[in-house]
C-alpha cells in the first residue's frame, strides 16, 4: 500500500483500505498491408489516450518490432484507453480501434496500412537562405508531444536537411503539420 502523505492512526481506530491490484495487459494483434503486399520491416508502438487510474503509469512510445509475419504483443502497465500505431517501410502509419483493457482484455487488434506519400521541400532563413541540419517532423509520425529542442528528437522521427532540402516519405493521405526543429532559429510549425 503506498499513501500519498504519512498518515497517523490512533490505537483502536478501524481502517477501512479500499485496493485496486493493477496488473499488466497485454496487448495482441497484427499488422498486415491491406492491399496483401508483404510487410519490410513492420513496427508498432503504443499510444495511450486516458490513463482509467488516478495514477500515471508510464508508456514506452517507441517503435518495436514485430514477428516477421506481422503478430505483435506489447505490454502496458495499468489500465487505460490504448491505440496501437503500426507501419512498416513504404507504408502510412495507421491506427487500430481504440482498445479499453478493463473490458476489452482479451481483445486481438488487427491493422491494414495502406501506402504512404511522400513531401519534397526546403526550410529556408528569414533572408530565404537554405538552412542546414535543421530536422523536419510531421504530427502523424510523433507519439505525444513535439520536441522544441534538437536534443528531445527521437531517432526516426524526423529528418535532416542537407542544402535545406527535405523529403519525408511513408506519410498519410490528407492534410498533415511540419515542425521545423533547429538550435539556432525558432521552431516552426506549418499546416
Amino acid at each position: 500500500v503506498e499513501l500519498e502523505k504519512e498518515t497517523e492512526f490512533e490505537a483502536g481506530e478501524n481502517l477501512k483500505l479500499n485496493m485496486r491490484v493493477v496488473q499488466n495487459t497485454l496487448l495482441r494483434g497484427k499488422i498486415s498491408a491491406k492491399d496483401g503486399r508483404r510487410l519490410e520491416n513492420p513496427r508498432i508502438r503504443i499510444v495511450r489516450i486516458h490513463s482509467l487510474t488516478n495514477r500515471f503509469f508510464p508508456v514506452d512510445g517507441s517503435w518495436q518490432k514485430t514477428t516477421g509475419d506481422g503478430k505483435f504483443e506489447a505490454r502496458v502497465l495499468g489500465p487505460g484507453i490504448y491505440v496501437i500505431e503500426g507501419t512498416a517501410k513504404g507504408f502510412a502509419i495507421g491506427r487500430t480501434e481504440v482498445i479499453n483493457t478493463d473490458t476489452q482484455p482479451e481483445k486481438e487488434l488487427n491493422l491494414e496500412l495502406q501506402a504512404g506519400r511522400s513531401i519534397d521541400g526546403t526550410v529556408v532563413d528569414e533572408a530565404g537562405q537554405p538552412v542546414d541540419d535543421a530536422y523536419v517532423l510531421v504530427n502523424s509520425t510523433l507519439a505525444g508531444l513535439v520536441p522544441l529542442r534538437i536534443q528531445d528528437v527521437k531517432p526516426g522521427d524526423a529528418v535532416r536537411t542537407i542544402g535545406g532540402r527535405f523529403r519525408l516519405t511513408d506519410l498519410r493521405p490528407g492534410d498533415e503539420t511540419l515542425h521545423v526543429v533547429h538550435p539556432d532559429h525558432a521552431t516552426l510549425h506549418h499546416k
